[in-house]
């Protein structure tokens, strides 16, 4: 149980990355120049930094529910 749990948490932090990816193309085209290129490129360090700060919070916070003996 605790795997699948994981594995749900998991996969819903894949589908928020990938919605993070769109928003984030929407409003910077890497193509146009050097400068929005690098900023392409930070707004997805900075939104993978998030996601993953986000990941071990909860897996920390709600590690009895998720990781049952």
């Amino acid at each position: 149980m605790a795997k699948i749990s994981i594995l749900i948490v998991l996969v819903l932090f894949i589908a928020f990355g990938y919605a993070m990816h769109k928003l984030i193309r929407r409003f910077i085209n890497p193509k146009q120049s050097l400068n929005h290129l690098f900023l392409f490129f930070l707004a997805h360090f900075v939104g993978i930094f998030i996601l993953s700060f986000l990941i071990n919070l909860l897996i920390l916070k709600f590690s009895s529910f998720l990781i049952r003996p």
